[in-house]
C-alpha cells in the first residue's frame, strides 16, 4: 500500500514550515497563506492551518521510510541538525524484531511524534550519502480511535487492507497496510511510543494509491480516507 499523500492541521503553521524546509532541507510544492505541501520521496505531506474556533493543538504521529540500510547515517544527520532523538530504554536506534526494521523518533516544533523507519524487508538499500532526499516516501500515519474493531472492520470492507503482522489485533494495536505503507490504529488516549504523549482525534485526510477510486469518511470521527487509481498532484488543489 503507497500512502500517497497526508493533510494535517496545525495551530504552528510558520513553525512547521521553517522546521521542515530549513532544518530538514524538504521542499516546498504548494503553498497558500493557510497551507504548505511538502515533497516528501513519493509522497506528500501537507499541513492546513488549524480553524481559529479550535482551542486545541492537533498533533500527529507519522513516519517515514527510509534506505534500510542507512539507520545509522540518518542519526547522524538528524544530530547534525541538532535534533533532539527521543531514546526508548536508552536506545537511539529503537529495533523492531516483529517488524524486522529500526526506527527513530523526534518532536516537531508542533509536537508531531515523527519517526524514520528502515525496513529491512525492503530491497531498498542505498550508496548515496543521507539527505533529506534519501527519504523514500510517508510510511505511517497514525489513527486514535475510540475502539479499533468497528473501524478496522469499515476500513477492511472499504477499501480491503489487511493486518500487517502478527502483533496486530481489534483490541490494542492493528496496523492496516503492508511494508510501504500502515495506517497505525490505536486505542484513544494512549501515548504515542516512544513518547509520554497522549494521542488525540484531530482532522486527517489520507490520500492511497490503488487500483480503485474510493472515499471512505466516518460519521463520528473527522478522518478521510482515498483512494485513487492515478494520482496526479494537482488533484489535491
Amino acid at each position: 500500500m503507497r500512502i500517497k499523500k497526508i493533510q494535517l492541521h496545525t495551530r504552528h503553521l510558520s513553525e512547521l514550515e521553517l522546521f521542515y524546509t530549513q532544518t530538514l532541507d524538504f521542499s516546498v510544492v504548494a503553498q497558500s497563506e493557510t497551507a504548505f505541501t511538502l515533497g516528501v520521496g513519493s509522497s506528500f505531506l501537507e499541513f492546513q492551518l488549524a480553524d481559529e474556533s479550535d482551542l486545541t493543538s492537533p498533533n500527529y504521529h507519522f513516519a517515514f521510510n527510509i534506505p534500510e540500510n542507512q539507520m545509522a547515517e540518518a542519526v547522524r544527520w538528524l544530530q547534525s541538525k541538532a535534533i533532539v532523538i527521543l531514546p526508548s530504554e536508552n536506545q537511539l536506534i529503537i529495533p523492531f524484531p516483529n517488524w524486522n526494521a529500526h526506527a527513530v523518533y523526534f518532536f516537531d516544533p508542533a509536537g508531531n511524534v515523527v519517526e524514520l523507519i528502515a525496513r529491512h524487508d525492503l530491497p531498498t538499500a542505498s550508496a548515496q550519502p543521507f539527505s533529506a532526499q534519501s527519504i523514500l516516501q510517508i510510511s505511517e500515519i497514525g489513527l486514535p480511535v475510540p475502539a479499533i474493531e468497528p473501524f478496522y472492520k469499515a476500513i477492511i470492507a472499504h477499501l480491503d487492507l489487511p493486518m500487517y503482522s502478527h502483533i496486530s489485533n481489534l483490541r490494542t494495536f492493528c496496523a492496516a497496510g503492508d511494508a510501504e505503507g500502515l495506517l497505525i490504529i490505536v486505542p484513544l488516549q494512549r501515548a504515542w511510543f516512544p513518547t509520554q504523549q497522549i494521542n488525540g482525534i484531530f482532522p486527517l485526510k489520507i490520500w492511497l494509491e490503488s487500483d480503485t477510486e474510493k472515499v471512505l469518511a466516518f460519521a463520528d470521527l473527522p478522518y478521510q480516507v482515498s483512494t485513487e487509481k492515478v494520482i496526479f498532484y494537482n488533484n489535491f488543489f
